[in-house]
């Protein structure tokens, strides 16, 4: 049975972390540990965490923002998968875990879906069978509903601090564009995805950063994105276009009448 390390990063959330917590002491794969990684919080975070010292592993910490943890938990954690669901997210049932594991086949990536919560509503968000660049630059994979395989740590490397937000999306697009590891996708929901984080707030500093990991790492490949996606564009104007309506319209009529012949 594989071993799997859930790893919560906080910083004064505890208002939200005790959900989460018991979410995942909750699940019922059996060969799990858990760690949490707070960055030194000033509120009740310790405090809760302490009620739970003999069912998980934390520690509390200043550190050099969310990526730094996320690396400090690879680098405690020893599952031969990775999780990282931070405070405020939730597995989606207790059995999550056991559901991601029973529906692979021990795949370098095992991605579920998500229930993403926003304040007024829910609603799920699926993810693709089959993964590829033009997929990367308009979406991600969900790091709080993905088992990742240690080994891609050391064959791809940790999370690039120098990111405030996008380091799992550029690690993601590493292994599956430039590394071709191998990936799953279990047609399930996995986990729940509280919006008010980081990376929902601050929408202009994630597009500058994929901007700057795009043009370090896959420059050859802009350029012809950009045509592509002005073809689509302007093919998109064409089928919306009155002109190709009526076009339509006349051709299926002539079909119909040769067809009838």
């Amino acid at each position: 049975m594989k071993k799997i390390s859930v790893i919560t990063v906080s910083l004064n959330r505890g208002y939200e972390i005790e959900k989460t917590v018991q979410s995942v002491l909750t699940q019922t794969y059996q060969n799990l540990e858990y760690w949490v990684i707070d960055g030194g919080s000033t509120d009740e975070t310790h405090q809760l965490l302490q009620k739970y010292q003999n069912q998980l592993s934390f520690v509390s910490e200043k550190d050099n923002g969310i990526y730094h943890a996320m690396n400090k938990g690879i680098v405690k954690s020893n599952g031969d998968y990775l999780l990282f669901l931070n405070a405020g997210d939730s597995f989606y049932s207790d059995l999550s875990l056991q559901t991601l594991i029973d529906q692979s086949a021990y795949e370098d990536l095992v991605y579920g879906d998500m229930l993403m919560k926003e304040p007024t509503h829910t609603w799920t968000k699926t993810f693709p069978e089959l993964l590829t660049f033009d997929f990367f630059l308009n979406d991600f994979l969900p790091h709080p509903a993905t088992l990742i395989k240690r080994s891609l740590f050391s064959s791809i490397g940790l999370f690039n601090e120098n990111n405030k937000i996008v380091s799992d999306w550029e690690f993601f697009t590493h292994a599956v564009c430039k590394c071709n590891t191998s990936y799953k996708h279990v047609n399930s929901i996995s986990s729940v995805f509280n919006t008010d984080g980081i990376s929902s707030l601050n929408v202009n500093l994630s597009l500058y950063e994929k901007e700057q990991v795009l043009k370090t790492h896959y420059s050859s490949f802009i350029n012809d994105y950009a045509d592509l996606h002005k073809c689509r564009t302007e093919l998109q104007h064409i089928k919306n276009s009155r002109l190709h309506t009526i076009t339509s319209k006349i051709m299926k009529s002539s079909l119909y009448r040769f067809l009838k012949k």
